[in-house]
């Protein structure tokens, strides 16, 4: 039989893609309002699995609670719908900057 048919055939997956870990509005609407949330937080109330790994927030679910979010990444949706409810987002920066490296 031909290699080509032995080898097995798995698709492409790029090595440098970025890879996320979900939260939807839903699970974050049970929050006190006034609340400021960062990953470590998620990862304590066990939202995340990893404190250390990338955070994107998507806008799944009714959300009307005051919060500060401090997110790697967050959908169009869910920007829009903390924003109504008078909270804030704050994107965490995916890796550090020249200048910041150079500091540290």
């Amino acid at each position: 039989m031909p290699l080509q048919r032995r080898v097995p055939k798995s698709g492409f997956k790029p090595l440098s893609r970025t890879r996320y870990q979900i939260v939807n509005l839903s699970a974050l609407a049970k929050v006190e309002s006034g609340t400021k949330l960062t990953p470590l937080d998620l990862a304590a109330k066990g939202w995340v699995k990893d404190s250390e790994g990338l955070v994107k927030v998507l806008g799944d679910g009714e959300f009307n609670t005051k919060v500060e979010l401090h997110a790697h990444a967050v959908s169009k949706s869910a920007e829009e719908k903390i924003r109504k409810a008078g909270g804030s987002v704050v994107l965490i920066p995916l890796f550090k900057s020249d200048s910041e490296s150079a500091k540290a």
